[in-house]
């Protein structure tokens, strides 16, 4: 078996904790240079919504993005950091047993959870959403 050569015969529990951490690190090297712009843009676009009453709507709608950003927003991270601990640990306890898969559970939880949140957060802005277009609906109009 591909753990079993990798990680020796002894060692294959380490094989799901340690393939999610390289991903993980490997992810967030990735996308830091992009989040970094990403921040910048978002930066500017909020002082230009702050600064124009005609789109209060909109900044409605960036301050509910903006607060969900918070603690629900990171559900996913905190599930992964909660999966890779859960997947050491039972490495740590069982080496030799691939029970460290189990910590995938723990990511399925989150994606449910982070799930629940985006619906949630869904239903509070497309209401909004709609009246912005029908604002430039009408604007375009007349």
């Amino acid at each position: 078996m591909f753990f079993s050569d990798v990680f020796g015969s002894g060692l294959s529990g380490y094989a799901a904790p340690v393939f999610m951490a390289v991903v993980s690190v490997c992810t967030v090297t990735a996308s830091l240079p992009f989040t970094l712009k990403i921040n910048a843009v978002e930066r500017e676009q909020k002082l230009i919504l702050e600064s124009a009453p005609e789109y209060e709507l909109n900044l409605a709608v960036y301050r509910k993005y903006e607060s969900f950003s918070g603690f629900k927003g990171k559900t996913l991270v905190f599930a992964l950091v909660i999966a890779l601990a859960t997947g050491f640990a039972l490495a740590a306890l069982f080496p030799d047993k691939l029970w460290s898969l189990a910590c995938v559970l723990v990511l399925v939880a989150g994606l449910a959870i982070n799930n629940y949140f985006v619906k949630t957060l869904r239903k509070e802005v497309i209401p909004l959403e709609r009246e912005i277009d029908e604002k430039q609906s009408r604007n375009k109009i007349s």
